[in-house]
């Protein structure tokens, strides 16, 4: 009879921990799903008004600037989709940031065959205190036409559907902003890109502005540098790329800036207008990723741990402990059995929903574990490099994060 219970006692706390547990991760898995249904409808509302787009001569004279280093494989893709746009009146200009592959000689190709709307620009390297990315755009932007009257700044390994550009601007005016973001659908082609894109996209989407923010607020600012679309007179007024010189997530400090001097910015989902080609293999995400998460994070330990402590509480814990008590050959079925249940169901649910907008084939859902333990590692992997070195590496520069 004492031993028993004893047992009983000794049973007691882990029960307890798993169902506080499984309600933790239930009530996470109902959160994100109430969120990406508010996201599909914004998706679906910014759609139609994308539609509505209708090209005319008087539209504004855009500017889209594109930094390349090293792109040889997305390049004329990317290019070629640009000057496919149904927009009228826009120029394309492409810096090359001192490449060492075959982007020259494809840029050369492009620039005769467009010669019209393309324009190469043969960047210098950057000066001490700005990043070669801030510094790429930034010469870019000192070559534009002066009727410009929006900047578009495009990352080299962007897709962007015919009716983009337009869409865009007519959102930016409709909508009354200096700035507009757009997120990208993604691209990925292999086992670790398919595993690690929905995880990696969620930590961005938790940690990049500050929570509990007010709507409109400087903290509350976004941005995604795949696209982003300034107005011409604005980005001149807040100092642009070169106030922001030296951050290597310099999308989201440009965003905030823009706040900061009282214009209006948001960022807004349309992955059926733009696409972004993902890593090509686990090396290549887990430097690419590495590079950025603390610094997205702003450099805020809290939300590292917090992050990381959400993977394991959630991510991996329920799959664990259910799989734990179904290993055992007569599983009593109580209430601690049933809420784990449930709380794996709707695990799998939510991932299921987010792979599906983010075009991951779904079956990649029974491999969640395991890339939050990988997400995770590549979490604390960026914030020791970067705090211990205060500098990140990045297609063969060294960046300081001071």
């Amino acid at each position: 009879m004492k031993q028993r219970l004893k047992e009983k006692r000794m049973k007691l706390p882990e029960n307890s921990f798993s169902l506080l547990n499984s309600m933790f991760s239930i009530g996470l898995s109902v959160a994100g799903l109430v969120s990406i249904r508010k996201m599909l409808k914004e998706v679906n509302e910014t759609t139609l008004q994308f539609e509505d787009y209708r090209p005319s001569e008087n539209d504004p004279f855009i500017s889209v600037i594109i930094p390349a280093r090293n792109e040889e494989t997305v390049i004329e893709k990317c290019l070629k989709a640009v000057l496919a746009q149904n927009y009228p009146n826009f120029e394309v200009i492409v810096v090359d940031d001192d490449s060492n592959d075959q982007t020259p000689r494809i840029l050369k190709k492009l620039a005769t065959q467009y010669s019209q709307k393309l324009k190469i620009v043969l960047g210098t390297m950057p000066l001490n205190g700005w990043t070669g990315k801030t510094n790429a755009l930034w010469q870019g932007y000192t070559h534009i036409n002066k009727t410009s009257k929006w900047v578009l700044f495009l990352d080299a390994d962007t897709l962007m559907q015919p009716g983009t550009l337009g869409g865009a601007v007519k959102f930016a005016q409709s909508n009354k902003l200096s700035m507009l973001s757009l997120a990208p659908g993604m691209i990925s082609q292999n086992f670790w890109t398919k595993l690690l894109m929905p995880e990696v996209f969620k930590f961005y989407t938790i940690v990049a502005g500050t929570p509990g923010a007010k709507p409109g607020s400087v903290e509350e600012a976004s941005a995604i540098g795949t696209f982003i679309l300034a107005q011409g007179e604005a980005y001149e007024a807040t100092g642009g790329h070169g106030a922001v010189k030296s951050q290597v997530v310099e999308d989201i400090e440009l965003a905030r800036l823009f706040r900061s001097k009282g214009y209006t910015t948001r960022q807004i989902a349309t992955p059926q207008y733009l696409s972004n080609h993902w890593y090509d293999n686990l090396t290549e995400l887990w430097e690419g990723v590495s590079k950025n998460m603390f610094l997205v994070a702003h450099k805020d330990w809290s939300k590292i741990l917090a992050v990381v402590g959400i993977e394991y509480l959630y991510g991996i814990l329920p799959t664990w402990t259910l799989i734990r008590r179904l290993r055992n050959p007569k599983p009593k079925f109580n209430l601690s059995l049933a809420l784990n249940l449930i709380a794996v169901v709707l695990q799998l649910g939510l991932h299921s929903e987010v792979n599906r907008n983010l075009q991951v084939p779904r079956s990649y859902i029974v491999f969640y574990p395991l890339a939050a333990l990988i997400t995770s590692l590549i979490t604390f992997n960026s914030a020791i490099k970067t705090e211990l070195r205060k500098s990140v590496e990045w297609k063969g520069r060294t960046i300081e994060t001071h």
